[in-house]
């Protein structure tokens, strides 16, 4: 074999090894939607009175009492883009990462060994910064919709002591 032909084979030889080190090995496919726009929440700031209770109904870990609805009310909502809705919850100073609960205000004459649980209308518990926790409910043909949930105390790491009881969450709205 020439000299020549031996290194017209190896340019040959390289050149193929190069292609097929460029191969594509798979796709990444990105999809979305693009609304006109969102759903009006016309309840703005929920406020949720929960009911006085004993601290005698709360007194073992994990008890609850109080359960109490609540509701969250959308208007124009558009049926032809999204079919459902869920409120998705959270908060920055009130989350307890171990519960999922939102926990209360510590000060004076503040309760003590009570959190807020959220709950779906099941009693399925929402943990707090789960987007998929909270049920979603159906947009109608209208364009209204409504979200309703439940709050109520749990007792967490004994009885619960007597005193006030104060906390807050932020929602955000994920349409499916």
């Amino acid at each position: 074999m020439t000299k020549f032909l031996q290194i017209v084979l190896l340019v040959i030889g390289i050149c193929l090894y190069i292609a097929q080190a460029r191969a594509a090995d798979g796709t990444v496919t990105f999809t979305g939607v693009i609304n006109s726009e969102t759903c009006q929440v016309t309840t703005g700031n929920v406020q949720v009175s929960l009911p006085n209770v004993q601290a005698a109904t709360l007194k073992t870990d994990g008890a609850t009492a109080g359960d109490t609805r609540f509701d969250i009310r959308l208007t124009g909502c558009d049926p032809q883009i999204n079919q459902s809705v869920r409120a998705a919850f959270a908060s920055d100073t009130h989350m307890d990462p171990s519960t999922g609960n939102l926990t209360i205000d510590h000060g004076n004459g503040d309760a003590d060994h009570i959190e807020i649980a959220l709950r779906n209308l099941d009693h399925t518990q929402i943990h707090l910064g789960d987007p998929g926790a909270a049920h979603a409910f159906p947009i109608s043909q209208d364009g209204n919709a409504m979200l309703t949930y439940i709050a109520q105390y749990v007792a967490t790491g004994g009885a619960a002591q007597v005193g006030t009881v104060k906390s807050n969450a932020t929602f955000t709205l994920n349409y499916q």
